[in-house]
């Protein structure tokens, strides 16, 4: 990396393209991911450390104005680039949606299908360690119905 050019006078340090590089650098780095908007803020915070630029040699001055001139593109290409990935991360989600409801219904059969011999009956207390069996016997038997425990 060169040194920032010196002044005409010498004393001071001259801004150039080189700093400007730099707070680009030191932008991306704080830059927060969280935002709605990044690129903008970083075209923000590089449009305000590239103005008022005095004493910069032409070189400088034109490498500035082809960085401004490009960062749109760089907000367009940035923001397609997330849409693109966005929209593929969105397919995924809704495939793995369509599969677990899939899923779901295929052991929803197969749960009722293992209660398939099963028998419900509803409106008989129950109390613990209780023989139900001997319980639905005596129901049967009520109802003049023969049933053995096997």
């Amino acid at each position: 990396m060169a040194p920032p050019n010196p002044s005409k006078n010498g004393s001071k340090k001259q801004k150039g393209f080189t700093d400007l590089c730099n707070n680009f650098v030191e932008a991306c780095a704080e830059m927060n991911l969280d935002s709605q908007d990044a690129v903008s803020e970083l075209i923000t915070q590089l449009r305000s450390s590239s103005e008022n630029q005095q004493g910069l040699s032409d070189s400088d001055m034109v490498a500035i104005k082809v960085v401004n001139l490009l960062l749109p593109a760089v907000s367009v290409i940035a923001t397609k680039i997330v849409s693109s990935s966005t929209d593929t991360q969105n397919v995924k989600i809704e495939k793995i949606r369509l599969g677990v409801r899939i899923h779901s219904y295929e052991i929803d059969k197969q749960n009722q299908y293992s209660r398939r011999e099963n028998l419900r009956i509803t409106g008989i207390g129950e109390t613990e360690h209780e023989d139900v069996f001997n319980k639905f016997k005596e129901l049967c038997n009520a109802m003049n119905v023969n049933i053995e425990k096997k």
